[in-house]
């Protein structure tokens, strides 16, 4: 049976459902403090399921909410730190965990404790927020009350941790949905998967900023490469390309092998779309200064120096769910779609860094220089292409 107050229960189940993670623990810490529980200070701890990030932390004071992400890493720091946390113990197992904690106490036993004796707490609890499956979250709680916390007091937040799990878990799985999408399909894609555009079939037409950069010699880099070695080098290869579309405003749709397929949408307004075809244009050079930049660090460690092109064109593209009946990709289909791919490779019969299209090109005010009509594979009319002027430096990684 809950012992939580039947007030607190109806609010879980009923206005509490429309809350953010950080609106929910803010809201829970004050109804127990309006229950007379002391608290000062509360901290819950998540784990995600993210590439960048190990777990999140909101910490609760009656000044606010403060949310905090801890970063994946193996720093012997982060790793000690992590060992010596009373979080670790909840995760892998343990029931509630309390400690006083007296002035002069020289023999705490966890560091978090010797920061709140600073502070001047005087008892510290931390309890396992169960999740279905086994899985565990965290809740602790601090007060700097003369006596502590009274036995009801603990039995009253644990109570409630328990009532609330729930709804937590409902909100965190929601946040791991949106954030799995978003890595792996992009959040334009995500956002329609999570609308509901999971037929066969089913696809809907934008008008973009066609971007596709390509990594030179790649297959000859394979066969000299060790495995672990490689995957470094993509990662900070697609680093120096990701970072320039994401902060354009741009989204990455494929990563197809050793090339990145990005669109930068259209406005209809044509003065619009020379903006955005501007703001593509300064990515593309931004990415290909940092792709020198870690070409020039590679050469200056003894590794093989890199090259890679990319090319701009601005065409129509499908958001389309292809596959079999139980198996979609939803992945991006069209004419442009090729026409982009196939300027790439003409930019490395070029020897050029960055190829424009004459479509991109028509939205543009810069200089450019004419490199003549060119028959490209699988597309029907020839396709004039463009450099800039002066022309982004030589090439990288021609050798």
């Amino acid at each position: 049976m809950n012992d939580a107050p039947a007030d607190i229960l109806r609010w879980l189940h009923g206005d509490a459902r429309d809350l953010t993670l950080g609106g929910l623990f803010k809201e829970t810490c004050e109804r127990l403090v309006d229950k007379g529980v002391p608290i000062r200070r509360a901290s819950m701890s998540l784990r995600e399921l993210h590439p960048e990030y190990l777990a999140r932390s909101f910490e609760w004071r009656r000044s606010g909410v403060e949310m905090r992400r801890f970063y994946r890493t193996n720093t012997p720091l982060e790793s000690a730190a992590y060992e010596k946390s009373p979080v670790r113990m909840i995760f892998e197992g343990s029931s509630m965990i309390r400690r006083r904690i007296a002035p002069d106490d020289n023999a705490l036993d966890f560091p978090i404790l010797d920061d709140l004796q600073e502070e001047g707490f005087t008892d510290y609890a931390i309890f396992p927020i169960p999740f279905r499956g086994g899985d565990r979250q965290a809740l602790s709680i601090a007060t700097d009350c003369a006596g502590g916390f009274a036995e009801e007091n603990l039995a009253l937040v644990n109570s409630v941790v328990t009532a609330a799990s729930l709804q937590l878990e409902v909100l965190v799985l929601d946040q791991m949905v949106h954030t799995m999408l978003d890595t792996y399909v992009g959040p334009s894609a995500g956002r329609q998967v999570l609308s509901g555009e999971i037929a066969r079939g089913a696809g809907k037409c934008i008008n973009a900023v066609l971007w596709y950069a390509d990594l030179r010699q790649f297959t000859q880099l394979t066969e000299h490469m060790r495995s672990d070695a490689l995957i470094a080098l993509l990662n900070d290869y697609f680093e120096c390309i990701v970072g320039p579309v994401e902060d354009g405003g741009g989204e990455v749709l494929k990563f197809i092998g050793d090339a990145v397929l990005a669109v930068f949408p259209l406005p209809e307004r044509a003065i619009a779309a020379d903006v955005v075809c501007e703001v593509a244009l300064a990515a593309a050079e931004n990415a290909v200064e940092n792709v020198q930049s870690l070409s020039a660090s590679r050469e200056a460690a003894g590794d093989p120096p890199i090259g890679f092109g990319v090319a701009l064109h601005v065409g129509d593209v499908v958001f389309g769910n292809v596959g079999s009946e139980n198996r979609l990709d939803f992945t991006v289909i069209g004419r442009d779609v090729n026409l982009v791919s196939r300027l790439q490779d003409l930019s490395a019969r070029l020897r050029q860094t960055l190829i424009l299209s004459d479509a991109f090109v028509s939205h543009s005010r810069r200089e450019f220089i004419d490199l003549g009509r060119h028959a490209l594979k699988g597309i029907a009319i020839d396709q004039r292409a463009y450099s800039l002027k002066p022309s982004v430096d030589t090439i990288i990684g021609h050798r």
